[in-house]
């Protein structure tokens, strides 16, 4: 597998970037626009999980670091989901 090798300083986006690019996508695609109160400190959690990732694992490389961020945002449920909007089988929400 092709390894990708971190920079020589990583610079991750901060939360408030992160809710600004959220902010374009809603523009650009359209959306509920806010986050959930209660879990937009999970940003803050992804964010550290991919600094741990990147000092501690054995062979960190770039393609996993970013892996690892994609993943917590999108499990993060930080953002708002649009309301009443059926899932794929046609059932409820």
């Amino acid at each position: 597998m092709k390894r990708f090798p971190l920079p020589d300083e990583l610079t991750l986006p901060t939360r408030e970037e992160i809710l600004g690019i959220h902010d374009v996508q809603l523009k650009l695609y359209g959306g509920k626009p806010g986050f959930n109160e209660q879990k937009i400190v999970g940003i803050d959690a992804v964010l550290g999980r991919v600094m741990h990732h990147v000092d501690y694992a054995e062979a960190p490389d770039l393609l996993s670091a970013v892996a690892i961020l994609w993943h917590g945002l999108t499990q993060a449920h930080a953002f708002r989901k649009q309301a009443d909007r059926p899932n794929d089988h046609g059932g409820d929400p």
